[in-house]
């Protein structure tokens, strides 16, 4: 169940604060017992759970008054291509400390923990994410080191 407080986007019930204020100046304080009266009196509207978009090509958003089912814009597409980006960056900057290690090995003489040619593998098949055409289908390299 969701609720709009004054037309806003909505949210689950379990997210309502747990203070609301009526329209008489009082409060209210524990959300197990606001009946549906009150919360309307405080501002909220029940509204129907958001609808389920039929691809990825479409995305639901909230009017003010109602759910709807829009297509993705550009900018929408290039947000999920930046979420790609900063999870690969991530993943990449977790390998420093490996090729760190790896190189202190070699130096001192001792046997490398790692597999420098499988993390090499990892590394540049992280690199290549962006090649692939489809964000909403992206296929992550396996870590080596899992």
């Amino acid at each position: 169940m969701f609720y709009s407080f004054r037309n806003q986007q909505p949210i689950p019930y379990n997210e309502i604060p747990d203070r609301i204020r009526l329209s008489n100046g009082m409060t209210r304080t524990n959300k197990n017992t606001f009946t549906e009266e009150e919360l309307s009196d405080a501002g909220y509207q029940q509204v129907q759970n958001p609808p389920v978009a039929a691809n990825n090509t479409e995305k639901v958003i909230w009017s003010g008054t109602e759910w709807q089912i829009v297509p993705l814009t550009e900018e929408d597409i290039e947000n999920l291509w930046k979420d790609i980006r900063k999870s690969r960056d991530g993943r990449l900057a977790s390998m420093d400390w490996r090729f760190l290690r790896y190189q202190s090995q070699i130096r001192l003489g001792l046997t490398p923990t790692d597999n420098i040619e499988r993390l090499d593998q990892y590394v540049q098949a992280l690199r290549d994410i962006t090649l692939q055409t489809d964000p909403f289908n992206i296929v992550w390299p396996q870590d080596p080191t899992v």
